[in-house]
């Protein structure tokens, strides 16, 4: 039985010279025939016909290889000629010329090739007429799956009907061959792509092709439709009722402009079914172009599950002989394919943490990394995070950039640390109540009364100890700047990076006299809070001080900060998480300055050097280096407070952070990394310079300003600066 084109001929010619882009230079051939000594699993000799295999400099490794069984082809059309690997003269064997009767097979052929991936053209003849032999249609299936081919195109109608289980060509049996596109190229198979034919009727076959399930799962038969796929054609084979056939069935644009074989350069408009046909196996070469690893079962439901269904039929569930058949399934199948739609990730797109696509990831949309005021602006200038790959449900790579997933929360925000001071006054006067000689407490409270820190004090023999208390992003209350009794300055409000992610902050502290002028200075806090997220952070002291003069002390000691989840106050989640273990070693110098009552003075200034380990994308920190500076000077009298104060926040002074970024896959499902280094060291070096002033009046009356010069916030180079003033008034009644 022979089978006709599934095409209505040229409807209008167009002339032109385009598609110029696309020509390519030929850069040889070599000619090979007869038998080849490839066999199937089916037994018996492959037989190919007199084949031609083209060198193709134009072609670049990962061209889709695209098996077209049709009629002749003009091979020197700029269409085709970029695009040709191998012909193959099946219709007659001894002659490889296959460029007769080349109208119909140039014309799928071109439209083939005018794919969004690279292709690469395994061109058979089967017929010098209008139509094919059926066992030679079926026959070409089982040879172009065996030659590589990733997708394969017949517009030919008639090609749902299932061969005799015993019928042969050339002792290949005919379903042998058919089932080539399951097994073929390693297991991936071809994906099997057939015109609906143009008898403007439903689909029927007398053995069908869903007998033979696993081909069936591969192949997609393919009607004409009109309006972008609103509607099909009239004269275009449908469905009908039938579900197996409504499955299968796509539709595309029953007209496109095509490769005319009159001339190399000539295009004219056709239509039909064969040439809807070609446009599916374009977009099926398109998925794999960009992924290779699916196999053609995925790659033909893919094209099915993302067709379009904007078309008003489907909304009609009036069709059929009963009438109650869904309009959209029996004219247009699962509807008009979408390459665009199936292009789209399918699900969350994921970030590997192993080696294999398949194994554990987690989703971007948890990846986060929040960098504390220390890091400045380093990685988020970096490509770290640029030009990697996230995979979705299928294990399909996608180029993605997490570098707006990277925040700084540095506390650049002076109108918060304005509104700290302006609010109340109460931080400026603490509460403190003595309980006997030797323990005391204080109590800072904030804008609602709620303490915002507190300590308590107790004294046994040469023993000091003091319990405090402060919430995460409040000053420490035994720090340098409270301990001197400095007026409230803005260069010290907001805590500190490694606590501002804590509701509260308690430890303790213990000073034991070691003679007249020296002690022993040990302390160690911890945070709490409900929102962390796995993060934690302690740090413990141990400083020796010394009495100078009696005037000035001078605490030298070390420290360690040991963080859960983050470094410096830094956290990630997600891709992005820090491992369970950060660590910073500390070396700390402490100057305090006090002639008499009037005056009083410090100076701290801390050096820090650590690592951390790494979780998922960040592989780890190392080389850490951090300093911090701060200088506070207040001379006081009754009535007036004047205060400058220095300061240098937290910075790192040098670091490495170490990513190992996915980049790819392999078609076998291992995950392709890229190591990508990068110095934390920021562009700037962010300083506070403040002056304050207050002043009493009298004894309910209390004037204050506060006048802040910032350079560089946020230790970024590029930050502009910042001014920031600050006028209070309070009066008691």
């Amino acid at each position: 039985m022979e089978r006709s084109f599934a095409a209505r001929g040229l409807r209008v010619l167009l002339i032109a010279t385009g598609l110029a882009g696309t020509t390519g230079h030929l850069g040889g051939c070599s000619s090979g025939g007869g038998s080849s000594a490839a066999t199937q699993e089916a037994g018996g000799e492959v037989f190919r016909g007199a084949a031609t295999y083209y060198r193709n400099d134009a072609l670049g490794e990962d061209a889709v290889p695209v098996g077209i069984a049709d009629s002749g082809f003009r091979l020197t059309h700029e269409a085709l000629a970029p695009y040709l690997v191998a012909t193959y003269n099946l219709h007659d064997p001894g002659d490889p010329d296959v460029t007769g009767n080349a109208a119909h097979g140039t014309t799928v052929a071109s439209l083939a090739a005018h794919s969004e991936g690279e292709v690469g053209l395994r061109l058979a003849k089967i017929t010098d007429s209008t139509a094919a032999p059926d066992d030679l249609l079926a026959y070409s299936v089982g040879l172009l799956a065996d030659e590589g081919a990733r997708v394969i195109n017949h517009s030919y109608d008639g090609r749902l009907e299932l061969p005799h289980s015993e019928s042969s060509y050339r002792e290949v049996k005919l379903r042998d061959s058919l089932e080539r596109i399951v097994t073929a190229n390693d297991g991936l198979g071809s994906v099997y792509v057939v015109a609906a034919g143009n008898d403007g009727e439903p689909l029927e076959a007398e053995t069908p092709i869903h007998g033979l399930p696993m081909v069936f799962e591969r192949m997609l038969i393919v009607g004409g439709s009109e309006g972008g796929g609103t509607s099909l054609n009239d004269d275009s084979n449908f469905p009908g009722a039938d579900a197996q056939w409504q499955s299968r069935f796509l539709t595309a644009p029953w007209e496109a402009a095509a490769a005319d074989h009159r001339g190399d350069s000539l295009y004219s408009l056709k239509a039909g079914t064969s040439v809807s046909a070609p446009q599916v196996s374009a977009h099926a070469a398109a998925i794999i172009h960009r992924w290779p690893h699916l196999d053609a079962a995925e790659v033909s439901q893919l094209l099915l599950d993302t067709a379009s269904r904007h078309s008003p039929l489907y909304a009609l569930d009036t069709c059929g002989s009963d009438g109650t058949v869904n309009c959209g399934l029996y004219y247009l199948g699962q509807g008009e394919a979408d390459v665009e739609a199936a292009l789209e990730p399918r699900g969350e797109l994921s970030a590997p943490l192993g080696a294999r696509v398949d194994g554990a990831s987690v989703p971007l949309s948890a990846a986060s990394l929040q960098l504390s005021q220390a890091y400045g602006d380093a990685l988020g200038q970096s490509a770290a995070l640029t030009d990697m790959a996230a995979f979705d449900a299928l294990g399909r790579d996608y180029r993605v950039d997490l570098s707006s997933h990277v925040r700084q929360t540095a506390d650049r925000d002076l109108a918060r640390r304005l509104s700290r001071l302006a609010m109340t006054d109460a931080p400026r006067r603490p509460l403190t109540a003595s309980f006997g000689p030797s323990l005391g407490l204080t109590v800072v409270p904030g804008a609602d009364a709620e303490p915002t820190a507190s300590r308590l004090d107790g004294g046994f023999g040469g023993l000091r100890l003091t319990a405090f208390r402060f919430d995460g992003d409040a000053p420490d209350p035994t720090g340098p700047a409270q301990e001197s009794g400095l007026m409230p300055m803005l260069a010290f409000q907001g805590g500190s990076p490694l606590t501002r992610r804590f509701d509260t902050v308690s430890g303790i502290r213990s000073e034991l006299a070691l003679s007249d002028d020296m002690a022993l200075v040990a302390k160690h806090w911890r945070g709490q809070g409900s929102e962390t997220a796995g993060y934690g952070a302690e740090r413990s002291d141990f400083a020796l001080a010394l009495d100078l003069s009696g005037e000035l002390t001078l605490t030298a000691g070390v420290g360690r900060v040991s963080e859960t989840r983050g470094l410096l106050g830094a956290r990630g989640t997600g891709a992005l998480a820090l491992g369970e273990r950060g660590i910073t070693r500390l070396t700390r110098l402490r100057l305090d300055y006090a002639p008499d009552e009037r005056i009083a003075a410090f100076a701290v200034y801390e050096r820090g050097e650590g690592e951390a380990d790494g979780a998922s994308l960040l592989h780890g920190i190392d080389d850490l280096a951090t300093d911090e500076m701060a200088l506070g000077l207040q001379w006081r009298t009754a009535r007036h407070r004047v205060a400058l104060a220095l300061r240098q926040p937290r910075r790192l002074a040098r670091a490495e952070a170490t990513f190992r970024v996915p980049v790819g896959r392999t078609r076998d499902g291992r995950v392709m990394r890229e190591t990508r280094r990068v110095p934390l060291a920021p562009s700037g070096r962010q300083r506070d310079v403040e002056l304050g002033y207050a002043f009493r009046p009298d004894a309910r009356t209390r004037l204050a300003g506060n006048l802040l010069y910032r350079r560089d916030p946020g230790h970024d180079a590029r930050a502009p600066d910042e001014l920031a003033a600050l006028l209070s008034v309070l009066r008691t009644f």
